[in-house]
Parts: C-alpha cells; sequence; structure tokens
C-alpha cells in the first residue's frame, strides 16, 4: 500500500507542469479576449520603417474598381493613385471592434489634408444601407467602398479590421490585423515616412 501511495505521489508530480502550462495558456486566452482579441487603438504598433516589408520583398497590390457607397456610386480604380501612398481600411459595421476604432479612423480621414496620402475605406458589407446608415449616425462624409470581397480576398484579407499601407510604387508596405494608432504619431505617421521614401 505504501508503495502504491508513493507511485501515486510521483505521477502526480509529474503531471504539475503539465496542468502549470494548461493553466497559464488559459489565463493568457482569457487576457487576450479580455483585451477585445485584438490591439487596442491606443497601442503603438507598427511604427517605423523597421516594421515596414522590406522593398525588394513588397508585391504589387491587385489591380481593383471599387464602387462608393455613396457619392453617385461613383467607381475608383486602384491603379489611378500610382506616384501616391495610399491608406485601405477594411472594415464593416456588423464587426463590434471595427465600429470601437472606426470614430478615430473618421477623425483622421476628415482633417487629412495630404493630397499624395490617399485613404481608401474598403467596407465588407454586403448591405449599402447598413454602411450609408452608419456613416450617417456618426456624420461621416467621406466616401467608403464596397462590394469588394474579391479584392479583400486576393490582398489576403483573413480578419478585420485590417489596415494596410501601399507605397508609391503599388505595393504592399505594410499590413495589419486589428485596431490601430490613428494619432499624428501613428499610422499617418507611417504613410508620411513613406511618401518621403525613395524605396
Amino acid at each position: 500500500m505504501a508503495n502504491g501511495g508513493a507511485d501515486s505521489a510521483k505521477k502526480e508530480g509529474a503531471m504539475w507542469p503539465f496542468w502549470a502550462i494548461v493553466g497559464f495558456a488559459a489565463l493568457l486566452l482569457v487576457v487576450y479576449l479580455a483585451s477585445g482579441g485584438g490591439f487596442s487603438p491606443g497601442r503603438a504598433i507598427g511604427r517605423g520603417s523597421k516594421r515596414f516589408i522590406p522593398a525588394d520583398q513588397r508585391k504589387v497590390l491587385p489591380k481593383a474598381r471599387l464602387r462608393t457607397v455613396s457619392h453617385g456610386n461613383e467607381k475608383m480604380d486602384l491603379a489611378s493613385l500610382d506616384g501616391k501612398v495610399i491608406i485601405i481600411h477594411f472594415w464593416a459595421t456588423w464587426c463590434g471592434p471595427c465600429k470601437k476604432e472606426y470614430p478615430e479612423f473618421a477623425n483622421f480621414v476628415n482633417n487629412n489634408g495630404n493630397e499624395d496620402i490617399v485613404v481608401v475605406p474598403v467596407s465588407l458589407d454586403s448591405s449599402d444601407a447598413a454602411v450609408t446608415s452608419y456613416m450617417n449616425r456618426i456624420h461621416a462624409k467621406f466616401p467608403v467602398y464596397i462590394g469588394a470581397m474579391d479584392f479583400a480576398t486576393e490582398v489576403g484579407i483573413r480578419a478585420i479590421p485590417t489596415t494596410v499601407l501601399i507605397d508609391k510604387q503599388g505595393r504592399v508596405a505594410w499590413k495589419q490585423v486589428g485596431a490601430v494608432d490613428w494619432s499624428e504619431k501613428g499610422v499617418p505617421a507611417m504613410a508620411r515616412e513613406l511618401l518621403d521614401s525613395d524605396d
């Protein structure tokens, strides 16, 4: 009996590291979910050229013509923006983290006075009415593009919100899943850095 008790104690002792690892992983998952499952808008992420994709590894943005939700359902050819830095922001009205981030994003778009930095908000909604209603509710006046699921797939969008920076040569220079920093020190600073770059 004594030997049986000793063997049991040894087995329990051997199992302790396993359960400790499981418990720690569970704690990380809880913290991740509690934080919204992504980055918070105020967190400094992706800043500086060290976070850009190296110039010789950047892929050319797929060709696409995007339709606006409002503004007369006009279409824009992204190829027409060559020579400019493009910020493409993928989002949807049914995405909670997207809507949490959107007011800060909208504030940046409304105050972007640089004609060489073009902001392209792309909604993955299937309904024009849902986007129009939301934009009216937050009093946003800039165009939003829709009907771009194929384009999103080609760009490699797997979750939203996702923000993509396109350099002056029309190549994907940076992509971030989750909410990003739309203050002057965040994504706008990165866009200006790309604009000043010769790469």
